[in-house]
């Protein structure tokens, strides 16, 4: 659940709501739809590489729990509906910016960043064993 704050100035009656920086719906101002979280493109050749590194940068920013599935959507009348979607937007929007044109025709139209995600590791995740090793 998301740190809520709320401020109140007596005299003006003014209610002031934020999210602290260490929770996950927080976005940071460096935080915008044309970062590039990883230096190479996802091609489909080199998904064991790009996943790891498109992780360690989401769990530095701390934004992996939505593509691995711990933060879910919040029920519609839930009153961080809004937060999570601009997040999640986001994250699929720096998922998107690291794919190869054709793999995101594929995967553009997911309904959150976790079955963007889900569906590039059920499709190019798979790895032979003896090249793993």
């Amino acid at each position: 659940m998301p740190n809520i704050v709320n401020n109140q100035d007596n005299s003006q009656s003014s209610q002031i709501n934020s999210i602290n920086h260490p929770d996950p719906l927080y976005l940071r101002p460096s935080d915008h739809h044309g970062l590039q979280l990883v230096s190479k493109h996802f091609d489909g050749s080199n998904y064991s590489s790009w996943s790891k590194a498109m992780s360690i940068a989401l769990s530095a920013k701390n934004k992996l729990a939505f593509v691995n599935g711990k933060i879910t959507k919040p029920a519609e009348d839930h009153p961080n509906l809004k937060i999570w979607q601009s997040c999640n937007d986001m994250i699929t929007s720096l998922i998107l910016n690291v794919l190869n044109s054709d793999i995101v025709e594929s995967v553009i139209y997911s309904v959150s960043s976790y079955e963007t995600w889900k569906d590039l590791d059920d499709r190019f995740g798979k790895s032979n064993g003896a090249k793993l090793y």
